[in-house]
């Protein structure tokens, strides 16, 4: 089977398997970056973004949604692959197998070369993968500590981010989903997407949230925090893309272990939005920050409309 083919079988049947078992795997996968992120010297908390965040309730409340959206976006690449190479021969997967250890990530070289295909870059292929987004705080003094012992004891723990080894990565999403579908829970985990922020950072970014709602209400346009943590790919470095993280703290934040001071910042903070905005005008900014393939998953399934309004509904509550 081609690199290509399996990756989409592979996101595919994560896709569709919904069940306990799978809620399981993301608990326990929350656990286990826990385990090894409490350790850490100036550890304050950290809080979780995207799938499934935006899909479940609080600490994993309800049913896991199929999100058809993922199958277009998959669909996507497979026919754009078969199109362009008949003979099912990508050329990025021998260069990733004899190159990857000559590559400081996935970007900086590939979009440089000009064998590589915009539509099926290295990049665009592992972007269909699963993977789970979990962002650190730490004291300020102790970022650079932080990102130092991380380099080791998470790939220690099996949590690896997809730019150490694209191939690798595809063949292990590959093998997790099999289990899944199997009905075997999995020894695995699937890519970690991690980012590290300083302690009064995060403070100050959550103190921004509201003033930004309330400007973008004004101005007619989507709210916009731009953020650029430290993000560990091969190693740790300021992505070319910001965080916008208006859209992620009213879609998808969700919080664990924080400390006495965030947690309460946190709260306050969500009271106030609540309480100041209807869930409509809420769910507006938030479509108006989304990308279109965003806005084509939340469209096309109806859970994640429920889901949101669980949310925002259970801030008033706080």
């Amino acid at each position: 089977m081609n690199i290509i083919d399996k990756t989409v079988i592979a996101s595919g049947i994560y896709e569709k398997e919904n069940g306990e078992l799978k809620k399981i795997y993301l608990k326990e996968y929350v656990r286990a970056y826990h385990r090894v992120v409490k350790k850490l010297e100036g550890y304050k908390g950290f809080f979780g973004l995207g799938y499934p965040f935006y899909a479940l309730g609080n600490k994993f409340y309800g049913d896991l949604p199929i999100i058809q959206e993922q199958f277009r976006y998959n669909s996507d690449l497979f026919e754009q692959f078969h199109d362009q190479f008949e003979n099912s021969v990508w050329p990025c997967e021998q260069c990733l197998k004899e190159n990857l250890g000559n590559m400081p990530n996935l970007k900086s070289i590939c979009y440089r070369c000009p064998t590589v295909s915009k539509e099926i870059s290295p990049r665009k292929v592992i972007n269909r993968l699963p993977d789970m987004d979990l962002c650190l705080v730490v004291d300020d003094s102790k970022v650079e500590q932080a990102k130092e012992e991380l380099m080791y004891t998470l790939p220690e723990n099996g949590l690896t981010t997809s730019d150490i080894d694209p191939i690798g990565a595809i063949d292990k999403v590959y093998r997790i989903a099999s289990s899944l579908k199997m009905g075997k829970l999995p020894t695995e985990w699937v890519p970690l997407d991690t980012h590290l922020f300083p302690y009064n950072e995060l403070m100050e970014l959550m103190h921004k949230v509201e003033p930004e709602m309330a400007k973008s209400l004004e101005s007619g346009k989507p709210p916009y925090l731009a953020t650029t943590p430290d993000s560990l790919r091969k190693t740790w470095q300021k992505d070319d893309t910001a965080i916008n993280f208006a859209y992620d703290f009213l879609y998808s934040f969700t919080d664990y272990d924080f400390d006495q001071e965030m947690k309460e910042t946190l709260t306050e903070t969500r009271k106030i939005i609540a309480s100041k905005y209807t869930n409509n005008q809420i769910e507006r900014m938030v479509l108006g920050a989304s990308i279109d393939s965003q806005k084509r998953r939340y469209y096309s399934c109806p859970t994640l409309k429920l889901r949101f309004n669980e949310r925002i509904n259970s801030w008033k509550e706080e």
